[in-house]
């Protein structure tokens, strides 16, 4: 299995709201290489801060020639910063270790792993890079372990079009924290390169693992690999986001509701369902038409080309855009999306849509829905008798839901049955048709 390994998660802490890094102070004025500094052993830089002294002006590759610094093969290099005015940051010609390297402002790549062996990146962290962050040309296995990464492209690259380009090629990642990455990890699926990440957390991150075909250099492009999605999964992920049936509360709670509700027939145990599990079998209801391969919907809805507006499912699904659009009006989330100049893509002043939100805790929601659910009891009551019991026990008046006739101010706002109310024979023609 190629991609072997991911836990994501949405929460992200210790990035500031505006998507920068905390580069830690540096030590001294910044240092100008007018070549690159080779490093073979170790070497603890102290947090000073070095650059080329030059802007980043092209996104092509440039070479060793251009690199801040070049690591020997087993070299480390430990607490520096590299500034913004460089084209390349740290070239490893071979098996090498960085410990708390800061990236200000990535240009083409920061860290190229060139040759063979392993790369361990530890700590650090890197900004701004309009590509990616870490660029595997070698064999070997990359670990980026502790790594905080903002606004990037990529952040881990195996070579698309190497000269004898091949693999494996293998990537590890531990404790990152991603935000605005739009591919966390590119492999190359047909060389067996594997990703394992783990222990991660992001924010806007488009695509934690993109699959591409390599090629060797002046054989075109690399592409991306369409995957075949899992959908029995996808489907499973889904229901399981909502799918906890109904709740029970005490005559306590349900006194305390805006709306009555009824008991379990001979319990006091009352029932109740969480809107948010409706909205969301509503969205997952939606989300299912654009798939009519698989959800076969609208196909006894559609008779000569022409799908059945009036149909019972059509009215529930606009009843579904209805709810929310309810649901988004009354909570209204006021979370502020900020602008910045979309370069280099189109250069102009664009929305950044990935943003901070405050949210109530989903996961506790589903913790007490499954500490409440409903045992299993009896929905339909075909005794008249005992329906009329149960109506005449609750105190409060049923009869909107109990014919055809109460659908009709079930769903107000749905647009048909405000046809209805606007053209009442239509009506009438339609309840004695159902």
């Amino acid at each position: 299995m190629r991609f072997e390994h991911a836990i994501i998660t949405a929460a992200i802490s210790g990035l500031a709201a505006g998507q920068t890094l905390n580069i830690p102070t540096r030590v001294g004025s910044i240092v100008s290489l007018a070549s690159p500094s080779v490093i073979s052993g170790s070497k603890d830089l102290g947090n000073k801060e070095y650059d080329r002294g030059r802007s980043c002006d092209t996104d092509a590759d440039t070479g060793s020639d251009s690199a801040v610094f070049i690591l020997e093969n087993g070299a480390t290099l430990s607490n520096v910063i590299i500034g913004t005015n460089q084209l390349e940051g740290i070239h490893c010609k071979g098996a090498c270790t960085l410990k708390n390297v800061w990236f200000r402002d990535v240009c083409e790549d920061a860290i190229s792993a060139l040759g063979t062996g392993d790369v361990l990146i530890e700590g650090g962290g890197a900004q701004e890079a309009k590509d990616k962050v870490v660029q595997h040309n070698g064999r070997g296995t990359v670990t980026i372990k502790n790594f905080t990464v903002v606004n990037a492209g990529k952040l881990y690259r195996g070579c698309g079009d190497c000269t004898n380009n091949g693999g494996p090629r293998n990537v590890v990642i531990s404790g990152v924290k991603a935000k605005g990455v739009s591919e966390l990890v590119g492999i190359n699926s047909n060389y067996g390169d594997t990703a394992n990440i783990q222990s991660s957390c992001g924010s806007g991150v488009k695509k934690v693992c993109q699959e591409y075909k390599g090629v060797n250099k002046g054989d075109g492009d690399s592409s991306k690999v369409s995957t075949t999605a899992n959908y029995d999964e996808i489907d499973k992920s889904w229901s399981d986001l909502y799918d906890f049936g109904i709740f029970v509360i005490s005559e306590e709670k349900a006194r305390e509701l805006p709306h009555p509700t009824i008991p379990i027939p001979g319990t006091t145990e009352y029932l109740v369902e969480l809107d948010v599990w409706h909205t969301l079998h509503c969205l997952n209801d939606l989300k299912k038409l654009f798939y009519p391969e698989r959800f076969h919907m609208l196909e006894s809805l559609t008779k000569d080309g022409k799908i059945d507006r009036n149909s019972f499912a059509f009215r529930d699904w606009d009843h579904c855009v209805d709810a929310l659009r309810q649901s988004l009006m009354c909570h209204s989330d006021v979370a502020h999306i900020p602008f910045h100049v979309n370069i280099p893509f189109n250069r102009v002043i664009f929305p950044r849509l990935t943003t901070t939100h405050t949210c109530r805790n989903f996961t506790k929601v589903q913790e007490w829905a499954k500490e409440h659910r409903a045992p299993e009891f009896e929905f339909m009551i075909s005794d008249p008798a005992k329906l009329q019991e149960i109506i005449d026990e609750s105190g409060f008046d049923h009869s909107l839901e109990e014919n055809m006739e109460g659908l009709y101010w079930m769903f107000p706002g749905n647009k048909y049955f405000k046809h209805w109310r606007d053209h009442p024979a239509e009506k009438t023609n339609a309840v004695a048709n159902a």
